[in-house]
């Protein structure tokens, strides 16, 4: 059985989801006004942010998977 996540995740998501299109939108329209350093953070904060996405849906997946799941035998 697949549980629903709760809504605090899911607004957790969402959240993040937003995150990464606000920057990305940013570095593409104001690129210019930046530093080179400034760039680099940017673009690894956005990495980071993508993989703390990624893994939090592979990691949701896996605790449902291991610790929701349930027998009734």
């Amino acid at each position: 059985m697949r549980l629903k996540k709760n809504r605090v995740m899911e607004k957790f998501q969402e959240y993040l989801r937003e995150i990464i299109k606000d920057n990305e939108l940013e570095m593409k329209n104001n690129i210019n006004k930046y530093t080179f350093e400034e760039k680099s953070y940017m673009r690894g904060y956005n990495q980071a942010l993508k993989d703390l996405y990624f893994d939090f849906n592979i990691d949701w997946k896996d605790f449902e998977e291991e610790v929701l799941s349930f027998s009734v035998n």
